[in-house]
């Protein structure tokens, strides 16, 4: 818990509760995971981080922060106007807790890396479409 309090207390007072360049990193990390696998059947995915987009072979997953919530949105690839399923992140302060568009927690941990696997491993195999 060493720092994760005062960190806290810092986004909650600049209100910037996301560091981009790091949920990136992390992101970037995740789809280049995601794509070690992806090459056994000739797919890639791809990330465009001026657009926080994540093109997979059968589906997108937008980002988007508004405040303390991180939301991940994943679409219809033939057709983006159509959701299929959502996760948001919510900044708790010294963790951050994942939730379902239906309320469901998913799970709740101190680390952004760990959050970020669990949304891509839920929104591309778990998620059931509305």
């Amino acid at each position: 818990m060493d720092g994760l309090w005062r960190n806290a207390y810092i986004r909650k007072l600049t209100g910037n509760y996301y560091d981009i360049e790091i949920l990136q990193r992390f992101v970037s990390n995740e789809v280049e995971n995601i794509n070690n696998f992806l090459k056994r059947i000739g797919e890639k995915a791809e990330f465009d981080k001026g657009k926080n987009c994540i093109t997979f072979p059968d589906c997108i997953i937008n980002i988007k922060i508004d405040g303390p919530l991180l939301e991940f949105k994943k679409l219809a690839k033939n057709n983006q106007s159509s959701i299929i399923d959502s996760v948001t992140v919510y900044d708790l302060g010294t963790t951050y807790k994942v939730k379902t568009k239906d309320n469901q927690e998913i799970m709740q941990d101190v680390h952004m890396q760990n959050i970020v696997e669990t949304v891509f491993s839920y929104l591309l195999v778990f998620s059931k479409p509305k």
